[in-house]
């Protein structure tokens, strides 16, 4: 039976709490022995591990998202029968980011035309100033 109770999942590994470290990036995860085993632990993914939320806390902490991890450590404390996992940040991923990647190019093809059609605006700007130059010195020639 858990003393502790379970709050996470992580690849389907029961978790009672995450806790931060005292150094920047580094989390503990403690897991009951009578729910996990070291094999267990040392069998997550932590490169990109399925993490579950089991209970409704939305404050409770877990780990960041978007992050890949390492393992860097686990313990056992015989007195309480757990193991606490230290893990720490190894780098951020963003994700599919396909659909951001289209609508960039989509904005670029937009701009691309603004400025083709402002180029054109500008073309025919000068020509008229030009035409109105021309018009303007045969004036003043026919005129005297």
């Amino acid at each position: 039976m858990s003393k502790l109770g379970k709050r996470w999942e992580f690849d389907g590994v029961p978790a009672a709490f995450v806790t931060r470290s005292a150094v920047n990036g580094h989390y503990c995860i403690t897991f009951e022995r009578e729910e996990s085993s070291l094999e267990q632990i040392e069998q997550i993914n932590w490169s990109r591990p399925a993490i579950r939320r089991l209970t409704d806390r939305q404050d409770e902490l877990g780990l960041p998202e978007g992050y890949s991890f390492k393992l860097t450590d686990v313990r056992y404390q015989h007195a309480g029968r757990y193991f606490v996992a230290e893990v720490r940040t190894a780098s951020q991923y963003l994700g599919d980011v396909s659909a951001y990647q289209a609508q960039i190019a989509e904005l670029n093809e937009k701009l691309a035309e603004q400025q083709a059609a402002l180029e054109a605006q500008s073309a025919q700007a000068d020509a008229a100033v030009s035409s109105m130059e021309t018009a303007y010195e045969e004036g003043v020639e026919s005129n005297g």
